[in-house]
């Protein structure tokens, strides 16, 4: 569940926790990436939380994915935990995010 640079290590990890017999699939990446994690994973709903490190309690995110991955069982689900050094970071990725899609 550390920090993965590519969307490759994020596929990677994923494989790796089904392998293991996994349901509840959960990466940890980098703001930065958050675009290409959209973009590179079809097939999976993806649910993203911000996490910083020494404020965030992880247990309310963890309760509200295991309840949307239970509800659509169809559809694998992925909890994508956004490393950030504030939540700014994270509100500014997605406004990244939001103009390179209004520029396409």
């Amino acid at each position: 569940m550390k920090p993965t640079n590519t969307v490759q290590a994020i596929l990677d990890a994923l494989a790796s926790q089904q392998q293991q017999g996994e349901t509840s699939l959960i990466v940890r990446i980098e703001p930065n990436l958050i675009q290409d994690v959209v973009n590179g994973l079809p097939g999976y709903r993806k649910l993203f939380a911000p996490i910083v490190p020494g404020l965030t309690d992880p247990m309310p995110i963890y309760e509200a994915y295991e309840q949307v991955r239970q509800a659509e069982e169809t559809m694998q689900s992925v909890l994508l935990l956004v490393k950030c050094n504030t939540t700014q970071e994270f509100r500014d990725a997605l406004d990244r995010m939001a103009l390179d899609r209004m520029q396409s």
